[in-house]
């Protein structure tokens, strides 16, 4: 039961990482900025990396028995 909890939380944390890494892509100065240098910025990639590795670590915690 634990283990699920855990999961689930790492879950959410990887969905609210992934959201906060989109919301902060999403400013004028990131905006102007990727347009410019064709790049996204490493603290908004971090946030996603991250986001999606949470996500699927707690996926993995769910369904696995």
């Amino acid at each position: 039961m634990n283990k699920r909890i855990i999961g689930l939380v790492l879950l959410v944390v990887g969905v609210g990482l992934a959201w906060w890494g989109y919301q902060e892509s999403q400013t004028l100065s990131k905006t102007v900025e990727s347009q410019l240098t064709g790049q996204m910025d490493t603290r908004t990639m971090s946030f996603y990396i991250a986001g999606a590795v949470c996500a699927v670590l707690g996926l993995v915690g769910i369904l696995r028995r």
